[in-house]
């Protein structure tokens, strides 16, 4: 799964590396709410949460029934993928091998 950064799409961001990535089978290139193709649900721009990010990543992987995967995220994405491996492990669900491209930090 590859996931973008804040305020692009993720075929932005991965489509000139997409022919680089040759040994995975399949590559998830989801857009983060509200971020290249994908809307909000009420059709407003508004703000939104890592935990909310999170929730429909996990969503969509488990729609799809992707259990065991490797991500490479960068900045924002690269918080989610992080929030995203912490709640698995909680669950315990296998956690995700990941490659992480100046990934974003909130911290005080």
């Amino acid at each position: 799964m590859l996931l973008h950064g804040a305020g692009v799409a993720g075929s932005i961001t991965y489509s000139p590396m997409l022919p680089y990535f040759t040994q995975w089978r399949w590559m998830l290139v989801p857009d983060l709410k509200g971020m290249g193709d994908s809307f909000h649900h009420h059709g407003e721009e508004g703000a939104v949460s890592i935990g909310e990010l999170t929730d429909e990543v996990e969503a969509l992987l488990s729609h799809l029934e992707w259990n065991d995967f490797d991500v490479v995220a960068y900045s924002l994405g690269g918080l989610v993928a992080l929030n995203l491996n912490y709640q698995r492990s909680l669950q315990g669900k296998k956690k995700m091998k990941m490659a992480l491209l100046e990934p974003r930090f909130f911290g005080s």
